[in-house]
C-alpha cells in the first residue's frame, strides 16, 4: 500500500540451508527489486525505467551520471528523509533523467490566506504551516524550512513529464533555486508547479529550457531581484510552446516571471501568461512578467500574454539601468488589458528603455511606453502590427518606422520623437520627419505620406 514500506521475500543460504527473509522493496526495475530509489540509480543500465513502489525519502543527494534513465513515481510521492534537505538529484552532462506519475513534496505548507490576498500588490497575508501572518513590504525575506540548497543541479538532461508535480517547496530569497541548470536541458511536458515560494529555475550557459505538453504552473510566489520566477541567462534559451503560467505573485524588481538576462533569449510560440501579478512597487522598479536586462531577447510567435499587474508595465520591460540594447520582437500573438500597481507609467503593457521593438503582426492593446534616456543607444519602434493604446515618449529620443496602426494618442512629455510611417488615432504631424506629412483619412484616422511640396534649398 502508499504510505507503507513495501516487503519482498528473498531465499538466502545459511549454513547450507535456504531460509526466506523479508527484504524492504521501495523501486524495482523490471523483475528486480532494490530498498532505495538510490540503489535503484545505482545498479540501473542506461535506458532502464525505475518504478516507486511506494513514498521515497530521499536521505542523500542521488547522482546520475552516465546513463539515461527513467522514473516512473506510480503516483507516489518523493520527499526528504529525516535530516536531509540539500539537493536531491544531480544529473550529470552525460547523462538524462525523464520523470513521469511522481510528486515531488516539500511538505511546507505555505498559502495566501485568501485569492484577494494573492493578487492585490500591496498585500502580503501568508499562512504557513497553520500560522497566519500578515507582512509589509520588505518583511519576507524567508519562510520557515527555506532551503539553501537546490532540489536538482543539472548540467545533463531533465524531462518532468506528465503527471509530474512539484509542490510546497520554499526556497531562500535570490540565490536559490528549485532547478539550477548550468548547460544542458529542461523540459517541462505535462508537469504541474504549485505552491513553490522562490526562483523556480535559473539558467545560465548553454542551456535550454521548454515548456509544453499543456504544463501548469499556477499559485507560485517568486523572489528574486533579476528573475523572480525563471532566471534565463548565460546564452541560454527558454522556449514556451504550450503551457500556462497563470496565477502567480512575486516579489521582484525585474522579472516577475522571466527575467532574461545576459545574452538569454526567451521565446513565446503559444501558451498563456495571464492574471499574475508583481508585488514591488516603487520608481526604481522595472517589474514586468518578462524583464530585459543586459543583451536579453524576447521574441514571440505565439500565445497570450494579459490580465497581468506589473509595477513599471504590465507585460513587457527593459531593466531600469540598463543602457545595452535588449531585443523585444512581437511576430504574431496578443498583448491585452495588463496594468500596472506604480501608476506614473500610465498602465503601460509595454515599457522600454534603449530597446527596440519590432511588431509585425501582434496585437498589443494598450500603452507603449518609451523611456530612452540613452542617447548613444535610442529607442526604436518598428510597429507592423495593431497597438491598440498609447504611445508615450517620456526622454530621451525615439524613432517610429511602422506600415501598422496606433490607435491612441501619442504623447511627448520629454525628449525627441521622429516618425516615419503607420496610421494612427491622432495627429501626429509635430513628430513626422521631413519630407512626410500626417494626413487625415475619411475614416478619421491619420496616415503618413510623402508630401506633396518640393523644397530646393540654394546653398550661400
Amino acid at each position: 500500500k502508499k504510505g507503507c514500506m513495501m516487503n519482498y521475500s528473498k531465499l538466502v543460504a545459511i549454513a547450507g540451508i535456504f531460509v526466506s527473509i523479508s527484504v524492504a522493496r521501495a523501486a524495482s526495475i523490471g523483475t528486480m527489486d532494490y530498498p532505495s530509489l538510490a540503489d535503484a540509480v545505482n545498479n540501473a543500465a542506461s535506458g532502464a525505467t525505475i518504478t516507486l513502489s511506494e513514498t521515497e525519502k530521499i536521505s542523500a543527494t542521488i547522482n546520475v551520471e552516465g546513463k539515461s534513465l527513467t522514473l516512473d513515481g506510480g503516483g507516489n510521492t518523493v520527499t526528504f528523509g529525516s535530516g536531509f534537505n540539500g539537493t536531491m538529484f544531480n544529473i550529470a552532462k552525460d547523462a538524462s533523467l525523464s520523470i513521469v506519475n511522481t510528486t515531488f513534496d516539500g511538505t511546507n505548507d505555505w498559502r495566501w490566506v485568501s485569492e484577494a490576498a494573492k493578487m492585490d500588490p500591496y498585500a502580503y497575508e501568508l499562512s504557513c504551516n497553520e500560522t497566519k501572518s500578515t507582512n509589509t513590504v520588505g518583511s519576507i525575506t524567508k519562510l520557515e524550512g527555506a532551503l539553501s540548497s537546490p532540489l536538482f543541479t543539472v548540467s545533463g538532461s531533465i524531462i518532468f513529464g506528465e503527471g509530474s508535480y512539484l509542490r510546497q517547496f520554499v526556497f531562500a530569497q535570490n540565490d536559490t533555486p528549485m532547478i539550477s541548470l548550468t548547460g544542458g536541458g529542461l523540459t517541462f511536458n505535462g508537469a504541474r508547479i504549485e505552491y513553490i515560494f522562490g526562483i523556480q529555475v535559473r539558467a545560465s550557459g548553454d542551456a535550454t529550457v521548454e515548456f509544453t505538453g499543456g504544463s501548469i504552473i499556477t499559485n507560485n510566489y517568486g523572489y528574486g531581484n533579476k528573475g523572480a520566477t525563471y532566471w534565463i541567462g548565460g546564452n541560454a534559451v527558454a522556449t514556451l510552446t504550450d503551457a500556462y503560467i497563470n496565477g502567480n505573485a512575486a516579489r521582484a524588481r525585474s522579472g516577475v516571471i522571466f527575467g532574461v538576462v545576459e545574452y538569454g533569449k526567451l521565446i513565446m510560440d503559444g501558451g498563456t501568461i495571464c492574471n499574475n501579478v508583481s508585488k514591488y512597487w516603487g520608481s526604481n522598479s522595472s517589474g514586468s512578467m518578462i524583464c530585459l536586462e543586459g543583451y536579453g531577447r524576447f521574441e514571440m510567435n505565439g500565445g497570450v500574454i494579459s490580465g497581468n499587474i506589473g509595477t513599471l508595465a504590465g507585460a513587457i520591460s527593459t531593466r531600469w539601468y540598463s543602457d545595452n540594447e535588449q531585443s523585444v520582437v512581437l511576430n504574431s500573438g496578443i498583448i491585452r488589458d495588463n496594468t500596472t500597481s506604480y501608476s506614473t507609467w500610465s498602465n503601460a503593457n509595454i515599457f522600454l528603455r534603449s530597446s527596440a521593438v519590432i511588431s509585425s503582426n501582434a496585437v498589443v492593446a494598450g500603452p507603449v511606453v518609451v523611456n530612452s534616456s540613452s542617447a548613444d543607444i535610442p529607442g526604436a519602434l518598428d510597429n507592423q502590427g495593431v497597438i491598440e493604446g498609447d504611445l508615450i515618449l517620456n526622454s530621451g529620443f525615439a524613432t517610429v518606422t511602422s506600415s501598422g496602426e496606433i490607435t491612441g494618442s501619442v504623447t511627448v512629455s520629454a525628449g525627441e520623437l521622429a516618425i516615419s510611417g503607420g496610421v494612427y488615432g491622432t495627429d501626429v504631424s509635430p513628430w513626422v520627419e521631413f519630407g512626410l506629412e500626417s494626413v487625415k483619412t475619411d475614416s478619421g484616422k491619420w496616415l503618413i505620406v510623402e508630401t506633396d511640396d518640393c523644397f530646393i534649398w540654394n546653398q550661400g
